[in-house]
């Protein structure tokens, strides 16, 4: 007798096979039918603001850029046709870090579930996922992150036997969590890196040459006019000059 699979169900138990003998690190995001939800941790902001500052603002445009906001050629990671970020006590960081990329795609900024509620967070996500089909994009605060992410069924075993500082280090804006979903089973979780710290670091490499810039050519321009002087003095005065003979002026 034939029994019919459909490969769905095929696509399926290797996924599940796969998760179970790698512990979910080596499962490939491009797998047939892999739903993502990306992660990522709010903009940079000042000590005392729940505003993102200078960099934080230029790291909205790199989310934006990074994901489909400026068109598909740019883009790092496929666009969402969900967003979220966290909304706790009039911390905005969380929301300013996607609001260009959300403005830019038409979509809303779904802020009405926040981290003092990692579980209905996820059950939120989760059903955003189911409804459209992913990518969803998640802004949240560093230190709930994980918990977001085990909330979302990603529990992977490289994840309990780190620290939640070795996951995310507290300096580090610039790594995105991807979570791969086979209907709604977290089938895969890796760490990406939204490149931004290396564009910061060129950018600041150039600030000491801005700076001495000017008065580098100052002191450039003053030896080169000293230098000319010594070669090549002027001419001296006329009033010092020995006379020419009448003769020699006249005209023949």
């Amino acid at each position: 007798m034939v029994v019919g699979v459909s490969l769905s169900a095929v696509v399926s138990c290797c996924l599940a096979a796969m998760a179970a003998a790698s512990d979910c690190a080596d499962v490939p995001l491009g797998m047939a039918n892999m739903r993502k939800v990306y992660i990522i941790r709010n903009g940079e902001h000042g000590s005392t603001s729940n505003h993102l500052n200078e960099v934080g603002v230029a790291r909205a445009q790199r989310v934006a850029l990074l994901w489909g906001g400026y068109g598909h050629l740019a883009a790092k990671f496929e666009r969402p046709k969900a967003i979220f970020a966290n909304y706790v006590h009039k911390t905005l960081n969380s929301i300013e870090v996607v609001a260009p990329l959300a403005s830019m795609l038409g979509l809303p900024v779904n802020s009405t579930v926040g981290r003092k509620d990692d579980t209905k967070a996820a059950s939120v996500i989760l059903r955003s996922l189911d409804e459209t089909g992913g990518p969803v994009l998640v802004a949240w605060k560093r230190e709930d992150i994980l918990e977001l992410v085990r909330d979302l069924g990603c529990d992977c075993g490289w994840m309990r036997r780190q620290k939640e500082e070795v996951t995310w280090p507290a300096k580090d804006f610039d790594r995105v969590f991807v979570l791969g979903f086979d209907g709604m089973e977290c089938m895969t979780a890796h760490i990406k890196q939204e490149g931004f710290v290396g564009l910061l670091k060129r950018h600041e490499s150039f600030l000491p040459v801005l700076i001495w810039s000017p008065i580098l050519a100052f002191v450039v321009v003053f030896l080169f006019s000293w230098w000319q002087k010594v070669v090549d003095p002027p001419p001296e005065d006329d009033r010092t000059r020995t006379p020419l003979s009448d003769p020699l002026l006249r005209v023949a």
